[in-house]
């Protein structure tokens, strides 16, 4: 309806125009915050440096993007003993061994699976969801 009167002071309004507005409710996100608590240590033999992971721990999706004109963090993961899912960009696997935590599958969108043995490592390129 167009406005005829100024609330204000009720004179008359000049120039009206049609303005559109388009107002999107974006969901509340619910952050899925893990807090682990490990410790490392350099191998005195070899220099190799050792960061266990605790067995079925999920790590939230996440990137690292450029920052401040850097390419972003470059990731290795290794499995030295038992077995690493991880999940990178590509083409899904079709019979995934794991799935995202109930309740929080909205969050989790890659689903390559990429399963790591003892000896084994992959690299993940900066800015790749993992």
């Amino acid at each position: 309806m167009p406005l005829e009167r100024c609330p204000h002071c009720g004179a008359s309004v000049s120039d009206c125009q049609r303005l559109e507005q388009i107002i999107e409710e974006i969901p509340p996100v619910r952050p899925r915050v893990v807090k682990i608590i490990t410790y490392e240590g350099t191998c005195r033999r070899c220099g190799a440096v050792r960061h266990p992971c605790r067995l079925n721990t999920y790590c939230p999706e996440h990137r690292h993007p450029p920052v401040a004109g850097g390419s972003g963090k470059m990731e290795t993961f290794r499995c030295r003993w038992g077995k690493v899912l991880l999940y990178v960009e590509g083409e899904p696997t079709p019979k995934r061994q794991a799935r995202p935590p109930v309740g929080s599958e909205q969050y989790y969108t890659v689903f390559k699976e990429i399963e790591l043995t003892p000896g084994r490592q992959y690299t993940i390129d900066p800015d790749t969801l993992h």
